[in-house]
């Protein structure tokens, strides 16, 4: 069996958005991914689903949850979606902070020496990551948000990116999708950073704007930007 070749555009146009999304604690990303449309299922590594019970009814109906509280949890929920088993339009891993602790914590379980558990846990939970991501839906891994201090001359500046542990992941993770977005809120507003603003680490191959307000939700605007082919005229 020999490979498939397409166009550009028709391989853009059937390929599904792939996102990270993190944000300090509170600011509402749970709350935000509750917000997209179609079928939700989220695989939920730690309790932060609360604040999705002030949805109305109808928007509750659309969103699953699977409670994964162990790599082999993760593996079944990969399984059963890649077979057909389980459908849905987005599929949401709250969070890939927790999930990659959680195998750190199995490996050192295991493992005489803890220390080669970082390394296997860098190589498992990467390939956990990109099988996940390419499953034939919409993925949205979300993380915490890890804050950098640094000293630059007299004055010391916070720099932002996401929470893993080991520095392979932090590094190699974002390179897995096409959007990594730093949620922020400012008063009673919540917007997405999509653009590498020097302190934010964020990236979008899109032609989203570099700040967008998603205080009422994931917009329209969003959702035509990451399914957008370019015309003839661009």
């Amino acid at each position: 069996m020999g490979i498939t070749i397409t166009t550009l555009d028709e391989a853009i146009s059937t390929s599904y958005p792939k996102v990270i999304l993190y944000a300090d604690a509170g600011v509402g990303k749970t709350t935000l991914v509750g917000t997209f449309p179609g079928r939700i299922l989220i695989l939920s590594a730690e309790s932060g689903l609360r604040s999705l019970k002030l949805f109305p009814a109808s928007t509750r109906k659309r969103i699953s949850v699977a409670e994964v509280s162990t790599t082999d949890d993760l593996r079944d929920a990969y399984e059963k979606i890649q077979s057909g088993a389980v459908s849905v339009d987005w599929l949401v891993l709250d969070s890939i902070s927790e999930i990659a602790e959680m195998a750190l914590r199995e490996y050192k379980s295991k493992d005489k020496d803890p220390r080669q558990s970082y390394g296997k846990t860098d190589d498992d939970v990467t390939d956990m990551l990109r099988r996940f991501r390419d499953l034939p839906c919409g993925v949205i891994f979300i993380a915490k948000e890890h804050v950098i201090k640094r000293e630059v001359g007299d004055m010391e500046i916070d720099y932002y990116g996401l929470l893993l542990p080991g520095q392979r992941l932090t590094t190699n993770v974002p390179h897995l999708v096409d959007e990594v977005w730093r949620m922020v809120a400012k008063g009673d507003k919540r917007m997405i950073i999509t653009r590498n603003d020097g302190r934010s680490r964020a990236k979008s191959r899109t032609d989203l704007p570099p700040v967008v307000d998603v205080t009422d939700g994931i917009g329209e605007d969003v959702l035509a930007a990451l399914a957008r082919v370019p015309t003839d005229e661009e």
